[in-house]
């Protein structure tokens, strides 16, 4: 009987770290690189292209990452979180722990619309008559 990997998924957080030391993200290195090629095409279309990054467990800083406190853990325990915690977002899809983050809060409608996916993205919120407008859905 073959065992399943166990990922535990974790949104990301409005609570960002500024800045960072990392090398732009690249393709060719990310943990589900199959979603490499639309995270190129939105990292483009948002000009992110030469933005700096950080690892994901750095760059989140909100209550689930606050509570998480990865550098406390032993490295046993790092590793497993490492290994399973899958971080999802708007930019990126989804991303280990590990993985290059670009801090960005780019409104999704507008990559979305200049990647072509969509000619207008709708808005989810509301009903027809109190709808937020397009630019109001934010990322990040």
């Amino acid at each position: 009987m073959a065992v399943r990997k166990l990922s535990i998924l974790l949104p990301h957080s409005r609570g960002t770290t500024d800045g960072g030391t990392g090398r732009p993200w690249a393709p060719g290195v990310s943990a589900l690189a199959d979603l490499d090629a639309r995270r190129a095409q939105v990292v483009a279309a948002a000009g992110l292209g030469d933005a700096p990054t950080r690892r994901v467990v750095d760059r989140f800083s909100g209550v689930l990452f606050r509570e998480l406190d990865y550098p406390t853990l032993d490295e046993t325990a790092r590793r497993r979180a490492r290994g399973s915690v899958l971080v999802f977002n708007g930019l990126s899809g989804v991303s280990a722990l590990a993985e290059a983050a670009i801090n960005a809060n780019a409104s999704a409608a507008i990559v979305v619309t200049r990647i072509g996916l969509f000619p207008a993205l709708p808005s989810f919120r509301g009903d027809a008559k109190h709808r937020t407008s397009d630019a109001q859905l934010r990322i990040g």
